[in-house]
């Protein structure tokens, strides 16, 4: 005798054989917008935002512990993800993050050397590397959990030089 299985009940079944990011952390940057200011005989200075969003799976079986800590993210170039500048940040909420399946998380992280101060001091190396890189640029870099590194990379954009 044959069954049909209600709609439902096959629904149901294909989620749990759902993509990766149903169980998983997943990661995106959103609006990144960084400039390097006039340099001076030591170096210039880079300021700029980017979010971060950060999803935990509603099928995950646990919650779990979220890191993104200093030399996470880098400046690179997207034709050979070369990395152009090491990016120290701070990060809005403050660590530590934690996510329960299903959870969802917000940050605003700010190009600052360390909390209260703005930007990043660049050598001149870097600053023509980014600069020279200036019409298109990449934030790139991972988010950390139990599982292991979840990579993530923004969209191209342009980085404000002199």
């Amino acid at each position: 005798m044959r069954r049909n299985y209600p709609a439902a009940l096959l629904f149901l079944l294909c989620l749990s054989c759902g993509s990766k990011g149903a169980v998983a952390v997943t990661a995106v940057i959103q609006n990144p917008a960084m400039s390097v200011d006039q340099s001076s005989g030591l170096g210039a200075r880079l300021t700029g935002t980017f979010g971060l969003h950060i999803e935990l799976g509603q099928l995950a079986p646990s919650g779990t512990d979220v890191a993104i800590g200093q030399g996470n993210f880098s400046l690179v170039n997207p034709g050979n993800q070369a990395t152009l500048v090491l990016l120290k940040f701070t990060a809005s909420p403050p660590a530590p993050y934690h996510l329960e399946p299903g959870g969802k998380l917000d940050l605003a992280l700010t190009v600052a050397d360390k909390a209260g101060t703005p930007g990043q001091l660049l050598t001149k190396d870097e600053e023509s590397a980014v600069c020279a890189a200036r019409a298109a640029v990449q934030v790139a870099g991972s988010v950390a959990d139990a599982s292991g590194q979840t990579p993530v990379t923004s969209l191209s954009f342009a980085v404000g030089c002199p």
